[in-house]
């Protein structure tokens, strides 16, 4: 054997053969890729700076190596390459099989449970999950609870809605499309599904009544059936500060004003306080309220108060007497964005939201007017 035949030979034995799996996946790609991806595996690393590297870009990704000795060098470059261009899977394990199985066989109650306790909960007030979970359990589960996750269809869905619509309870159906469209969104982010059976679904949209004021002659016939009765504080103090039910539990003075949680901004990160100032309607009655705010939490609920409410104003419900509020500001000549401030709204204009700021004089002035 001539020396140049020796060389040959030992370079051919220093080329790492590429195994054989890895090679079945190479031919299955463009011929220019195999040629590149060739070229790189048979490229010697360079030593330098006391390390050997060994470097290739194909079809704009960067593949790397890099060592003390020539061996691990090239071992790193290998990995890099069948991780990156995907070159090579490892069969799966019997946990795989086992996870895939479990994840075919969970049913919709399961997976839902999950959502509702680990996603949804902490994200709300106890309130509105409580309110949430009511329509879910009556409504959901008893359809869905059982099936498998991945049995669901769009048209078990469709049929579902059908049937709510029937009943004439769009509101409910409203907030149930949302949970099931939040719960199914949630499974396709966990790999659960491959989409969506909710996706092709038309939203529900319920047509909200605002409700409409009482008139001043109701408002003295509420005034007297309530007078001494067990609600009678958190139903003056709603009549004369416009507070939304969901904020009745958070409201209370300080100095002048009624302050209480803005719930219409309960999503941001910093919780935000409305102060609404005391109005010569509200002030006869600011010590009665004062004396019941330490049992506040224990009677302000909505429900309750909604029940006795619907007792003495049969053709009303409590959010009218937020309606009732903002009229009479309105009818005794309020600035129109101080109003919006009390019943903590957002300015309509730019203006108003961010360069336009009153004082509390002004607003104690304001709230003056409120007086009929």
């Amino acid at each position: 054997m001539t020396p140049k035949e020796a060389g040959k030979e030992k370079e051919k034995k220093e080329n790492k053969a590429i195994p054989k799996k890895i090679e079945k996946e190479i031919m299955k790609l463009p011929n220019q890729s195999q040629l590149k991806i060739k070229r790189a595996i048979e490229k010697k690393p360079r030593f330098h700076k006391g390390i050997y590297e060994k470097r290739a870009r194909i079809n704009g990704i960067d593949i790397y190596g890099g060592a003390r000795d020539v061996e691990t060098c090239e071992a790193t470059f290998w990995d890099d390459l069948t991780h990156k261009l995907n070159l090579f899977h490892e069969a799966p394990t019997e946990e795989d099989h086992l996870d895939k199985r479990l994840k075919r066989s969970m049913t919709f109650g399961e997976f839902a449970e999950i959502w509702l306790n680990d996603v949804f909960r902490p994200a709300v007030v106890p309130k509105s999950f409580n309110n949430e979970f009511s329509r879910y359990r009556k409504h959901i589960l008893p359809v869905f609870g059982t099936k498998r996750l991945t049995d669901i269809k769009p048209i078990d869905c469709t049929l579902f809605f059908n049937e709510l619509r029937k009943k004439n309870i769009e509101r409910t159906a409203e907030s149930l499309y949302s949970i099931l469209d939040r719960i199914f969104r949630f499974a396709v982010d966990s790999d659960l599904l491959p989409k969506n059976p909710m996706q092709s679904i038309k939203p529900i949209k319920h047509e909200r009544e605002h409700g409409d004021p009482l008139t001043k002659e109701e408002e003295k016939q509420l005034l007297e059936a309530i007078k001494g009765q067990k609600f009678e504080a958190v139903i003056v103090l709603a009549l004369y500060t416009g507070l939304r039910p969901c904020e009745y539990e958070t409201a209370h003075f300080e100095d002048d004003f009624v302050v209480a949680q803005n719930r219409k901004q309960k999503n941001q990160k910093k919780i935000v306080y409305k102060r609404i100032p005391i109005t010569p309607m509200l002030a006869p009655y600011v010590e009665l309220i004062k004396d019941k705010m330490a049992q506040w939490e224990a009677y302000s609920k909505e429900l309750n108060v909604y029940k006795f409410f619907k007792k003495v104003m049969p053709n009303h419900k409590p959010y009218d007497l937020r309606t009732t509020f903002s009229t009479r500001c309105q009818e005794c000549k309020v600035l129109e964005q101080v109003v919006q401030l009390f019943m903590g709204h957002s300015a309509k204009t730019l203006l108003g939201r961010v360069y336009t700021k009153f004082d509390d004089a002004f607003l104690i002035k304001e709230a003056q007017k409120v007086k009929y």
